[in-house]
């Protein structure tokens, strides 16, 4: 496997504005109604994302910054890191902090990653990780399912590490927004907790109205549904709990996660990949077309709702 390139822009604030899509672009699908595009060079990025000939990602654009467009893998954390730092085995560790006094989402999605011969991708994680470990990512398109699946590889040494997707959803599939605004369902039995630093305090609540920036966690795996004029999307992942943050006026983002953000701070024995072994994350996205009556029917908010 080829050592990604791109970590030592880590560092950049959040907001820094980022180049955008570069390079090759993998494409899956497209004979059917859905087709995904994937650019390796774009932190391993799903740029492209259309059912039944709409797009539902939103785009990168001038000005736009890393974090802000596409559906990218996180690795090796999810979310907001405390501080940066990572406590394990008696030692500190420090992660570079690009949303202070956090850090944020992990770094996968700044390097390069490798088209690899079995049709997947892969990268070492760099210099940023303190131990040798491998990150990877496929995608299949079988019809109108998407199937999404990461991983993150041990080396000699065990680590504690998570994994999540993170999509930038359109809350409309038109320009000119003459649609109505996408809706979103979910039950979640749980809600963490945030608190003023904007961490998990470790204290579940019953789910809270929006607007959200904030971890669920479900029974039996996440699950949601999101719901436009035209395109009906299921969501289903082996992940547990799941970050909603429906703040933009244009997008909402449903990221599914092995574990709550900051567990690599605050309880690092929870989430340990064991030297050798591999943590998996699998998520699928199902895609239907709304049939003409229920789009009638259907009085879409401009936010989500649970």
């Amino acid at each position: 496997m080829t050592t990604s390139t791109g970590y030592e822009s880590v560092p950049i604030h959040v907001m820094t504005p980022w180049d955008g899509p570069r390079g090759q672009r993998v494409h899956f699908g497209g004979e059917g109604p859905v087709a995904v595009e994937v650019c390796p060079a774009d932190g391993c990025r799903i740029v492209s994302l259309r059912a039944f000939g709409r797009e539902l990602l939103r785009q990168w654009s001038p000005g736009r910054a890393v974090y802000q467009y596409g559906a990218f893998p996180m690795v090796p954390w999810v979310g907001r890191l405390g501080g940066g730092l990572l406590y394990w085995q008696g030692r500190t560790y420090q992660m570079p902090v690009n949303n202070a006094p956090h850090a944020l989402h992990g770094f996968g999605c700044f390097g390069s990653w490798t088209v690899l011969d079995n049709g997947g991708f892969g990268c070492d994680l760099g210099e940023w990780w303190p131990w040798p470990a491998t990150a990877g990512f496929r995608v299949a398109v079988d019809g109108a399912t998407v199937r999404l699946t990461q991983t993150v590889t041990a080396g000699p040494q065990s680590f504690p590490a998570q994994l999540g997707l993170h999509p930038w959803f359109r809350r409309h599939i038109d320009e000119d927004e003459a649609d109505g605004a996408a809706r979103m369902t979910m039950t979640p039995a749980w809600q963490a907790q945030r608190g003023a630093n904007g961490l998990p305090t470790g204290v579940r609540i019953p789910p809270q109205p929006e607007p959200w920036d904030d971890c669920f966690g479900f029974d039996s795996g996440m699950s949601c549904r999101i719901d436009w004029d035209e395109v009906t999307m299921r969501m289903e992942s082996s992940a547990p709990c799941a970050t909603v943050f429906s703040v933009p006026e244009d997008a909402v983002c449903v990221e599914p996660q092995t574990s709550v953000p900051n567990v690599l701070n605050s309880d690092p024995a929870a989430t340990v990949v064991e030297a050798g072994q591999t943590l998996t994350l699998e998520t699928t996205l199902t895609f239907s077309r709304q049939s003409s009556a229920v789009k009638s029917e259907r009085s879409v908010p401009r936010r989500s709702a649970l």
